[in-house]
């Protein structure tokens, strides 16, 4: 549920006892079904709440993507359909066409026309060509069979007439499945400081403010955020070479190239602007026999220092850089 993919089978529902569509009570499938047990998973979501309070709280950056649907229930917010997209965008799509569908449906039994009239329209409706009863549905939940919707679900045919209540279904037992989760994650959270001070943000504010802020880099917005030292200037043509590099990087890349040098794949909230210390290019230079091409650049990721080899051309110092950038992934050294 935290992410653009299908809810697991062991998230199919929350709750130990949930009220139903039509109002009676049921019992849905375990939410923890799957190797961990309830206790173990709620305590997990709670010291994540702990880690991400105390990232903010120390000004650090997390790379933490939480769905906006995960923030909402966390801020107390309630999920609607439409939120379904985000959870998972094929299945949003096709409820909302089956949506379209009931809708019709209620048009053509509130019109005039006769019965025979209206049986002839309502045998007409389709979706993409295929009727209802066509699609071969049940009453589980899309994707996973075992989780049923209703008692006796995987033996119940989805028709025109309980469409609405498969769709509504669906909605409900997919965007209430992680309420628990929600509440373990509010629960760590306090513990830190009130997840109440939160509130003034909005929910797509949320993953900029904690993960940090994604931007595209043009050559300006790069030659005035660096700083250069110690043998370079913006003149110098490696440090131009390395604007150019930077501008023409793509999105995996700059990630890359930010974990390296600073220790994390995102930038803080302002963009590259807003780094401190401010990313500082310096010259690694050469000691004979060996000339700077033989180099590859170094990174001091406590204060953003990027020590850049003067490379003989742009070529070089994209080769250096990119196998620096990939073989320094998660490695650290003393200098």
């Amino acid at each position: 549920t935290f992410s653009n993919s299908p809810p697991a089978a062991a998230s199919a529902a929350a709750a130990a006892a949930v009220v139903g569509v039509q109002g009676q009570a049921e019992s849905p499938p375990s939410a923890f079904s799957g190797s961990l047990s309830q206790a173990k998973v709620l305590h997990l979501f709670t010291l994540m709440g702990q880690l991400v309070a105390k990232a903010l709280v120390d000004d650090r950056l997390l790379d933490l993507p939480l769905s906006v649907c995960f923030w909402r229930m966390v801020l107390g917010q309630e999920l609607v359909r439409n939120d379904l997209t985000m959870v998972d965008q094929s299945l949003g799509v096709n409820l909302q066409d089956m949506q379209r569908l009931v809708s019709q449906r209620k048009e053509i039994l509130a019109s005039t026309m006769d019965d025979a009239q209206k049986s002839q329209a309502l045998a007409d409706l389709t979706l993409r060509g295929a009727s209802v009863a066509d699609l071969c549905l049940d009453f589980t939940l899309p994707g996973y069979p075992q989780v049923e919707l209703v008692p006796g679900g995987a033996d119940m045919a989805v028709t025109l007439d309980n469409l609405e209540e498969y769709i509504e279904r669906v909605v409900f037992h997919t965007l209430t499945s992680a309420h628990l989760q929600a509440e373990a994650f509010t629960k760590g959270f306090n513990k830190i400081f009130p997840l109440t001070f939160l509130r003034a943000f909005l929910e797509e504010e949320m993953e900029p403010l904690i993960c940090g802020y994604g931007e595209q880099w043009d050559q300006d917005l790069i030659l005035d955020s660096i700083k250069c030292d110690h043998g370079y200037s913006s003149a110098s043509k490696t440090v131009q070479n390395l604007v150019q590099f930077m501008s023409t990087m793509s999105n995996d890349e700059r990630r890359m190239f930010l974990k390296f040098v600073t220790g994390s794949p995102r930038l803080p909230f302002g963009g590259l602007r807003s780094l401190q210390p401010p990313l500082t290019v310096v010259r690694k230079d050469a000691e004979a026999p060996l000339s700077p091409d033989d180099y590859l650049p170094s990174v001091m990721t406590c204060v953003n220092y990027l020590k850049l080899p003067d490379y003989s051309s742009l070529q070089v110092l994209r080769t250096r850089l990119r196998t620096a950038v990939h073989d320094g992934q998660g490695s650290f050294h003393l200098s």
